[in-house]
């Protein structure tokens, strides 16, 4: 059997799980891309989002 060194098992590993995330991601967002801007929206109207925002950047 041939040797192959870990870093490269490791390296095509992230690869194919990074291209795997990657259009699994796309598929999500086409979906719920349209109710996070308004999720989004609906939270800015009330100022809520700035909270959530400050929070974020205080941790």
């Amino acid at each position: 059997r041939t040797f192959v060194p870990d870093s490269f098992l490791e390296l095509s590993g992230w690869f194919l799980l990074s291209k795997l995330l990657l259009s699994v991601g796309k598929t999500i967002l086409k979906r719920k891309l349209v109710s996070y801007l308004a999720l989004i929206g609906f939270l800015g109207k009330y100022g809520i989002i700035e909270l959530i925002l400050v929070d974020g950047v205080e941790f």
